[in-house]
């Protein structure tokens, strides 16, 4: 079954509903609205939570960092 509209919409509200929260705890995220649409402020706020945690600071949430094998 392909993956839906409505379904990429409600997977990214719940991104920004994580990033709502943890903004209230962290002033270096900024704040976003969930309204389910990956826009400029979604970005931004994936971006400084991915550099407060030493990530690729790509803005997207579905890239991977290399895994490390022994």
């Amino acid at each position: 079954m392909p993956y839906t509209e409505a379904q990429k919409r409600s997977h990214i509200h719940e991104i920004q509903s994580y990033l709502y929260i943890l903004a209230t705890q962290d002033a270096r995220i900024p704040t976003v609205t969930p309204d389910g649409i990956y826009g400029p402020r979604t970005v931004s706020a994936v971006q400084a939570f991915q550099k407060i945690y030493n990530l690729p600071a790509t803005g997207d949430t579905g890239s991977r960092p290399p895994s490390r094998m022994p």
